[in-house]
Order: structure tokens, then sequence, then C-alpha cells
């Protein structure tokens, strides 16, 4: 059942998706994120004990393609992640609209029963050590895998 909802999914929004689509570390970006960026999320999920890494997905995809809130909404909802980040202020703003839900600037949220966070500027977050450390701060406390 759970297959067959992610499997139509990726058929409709493949464009916009990076990574394992099974994968319970979920990214919303605005766009592509920097390399920088991709790694250190990717490498938070591995840390996380989330060995498939993490599943990306950008709003607007490389040919300009720009998804809807209700896209955003059945991708969370077919992926079924256990953890949700957002990063940029678009992305941020199309899930609070999306969830009716509050999203902080910078911070942990709920999203339907997930365990979420936020970053209006993860980039520049990363270009510092005590912005690395704001960063994990958040994501560690996200599920990881021995807490399911």
């Amino acid at each position: 059942m759970y297959s067959f909802t992610r499997n139509a999914c990726v058929a409709r929004f493949g464009a916009h998706l990076a990574g394992p689509t099974s994968a319970f570390f979920l990214v919303l970006a605005e766009a592509e994120m920097s390399a920088a960026e991709t790694e250190a999320l990717q490498k938070s999920a591995e840390a996380l004990g989330w060995n498939e890494g993490a599943t990306f997905v950008r709003m607007r995809n490389a040919e300009g393609a720009q998804l809807t809130q209700a896209d955003v909404y059945e991708i969370v909802e077919a992926l079924d992640p256990l953890s949700v980040v957002v990063v940029g202020t678009a992305a941020r703003e199309c899930v609070a609209q999306a969830f009716r839900c509050e999203v902080p600037t910078q911070g942990r949220f709920r999203l339907f029963g997930r365990d979420a966070c936020a970053f209006n500027n993860l980039g520049g977050l990363l270009e510092s050590e005590a912005g690395k450390k704001t960063v994990w701060a958040l994501l560690r406390g996200l599920p990881h895998a021995g807490q399911q």
C-alpha cells in the first residue's frame, strides 16, 4: 500500500526529487542547494542513524517548474518521512500554508506529527563553527534510527 503511493509520487514529481525516496529524513528546499548544504544534511541524516541518508525535494527544479502548496503537501504525505527539514524562506512559507501551521524562521516545530526544523539561511550558518553548531543542535533533536 505504501509503496504504491510512494511510486505514484515519484512518477508525478520525480523531477523535483533526489536521493532515496524511502528515506525517513526529508529535506524541502526552494531550489538546488549548494554542495556544502547537501553534504551537511546528508551527513546529518547518516549521523542520526538513517543509513539511507536523505530525500531532497526541490520546490523549483532544474527546468524551472515550481511545486504548489498542494504538491508539497502531497509529497510529504506520500513519502511519509519521520523527520522534515525545511530550507529557505519560500519553502518555509509554502510549508506553513500547505500544512496550516507555524514554521519558525530557524528552529524546531511539528509537522502533522513529524518532528521538523527550519533554516532560512542554511548556507550562511555553515560558514562558521558557531553556525555549524547551531545547525547540528537543531538537527540532532530530530528522531534518530534507534527511536523507531
